[in-house]
């Protein structure tokens, strides 16, 4: 919804709203949004200077550290989130029915 929203201030010249709609999923979404996003950006800022910096704060405004703990893994060996600072981790999961 965001997406078309932002797609659409765009159409109409409001680079602005645009960014306010499209910032979250240009952020952690689709390709396409944030495409979009930059748009906006060159379109308000007159050139894409900073706009990685500024993609960059934004994704450390609306990130949320990871609580600590600890899970066993294949091998039964438990591994602490705490060890695993500056990592990308994926935890899955899964139950048997």
């Amino acid at each position: 919804l965001h997406l078309n929203w932002g797609q659409s201030l765009l159409r109409q010249g409001r680079p602005e709203e645009a960014m306010g709609k499209l910032q979250v999923e240009a952020l952690f979404g689709s390709a396409e949004a944030r495409d979009a996003y930059h748009q906006a950006w060159v379109a308000v800022h007159g050139s894409e200077a900073g706009f990685e910096d500024h993609l960059w704060a934004m994704r450390r405004k609306h990130s949320k550290p990871m609580p600590q703990f600890s899970l066993a893994n294949y091998d039964g060996k438990f591994v602490d989130t705490a060890n695993l600072e500056d990592h990308v981790i994926v935890v899955t999961s899964w139950s048997p029915t």
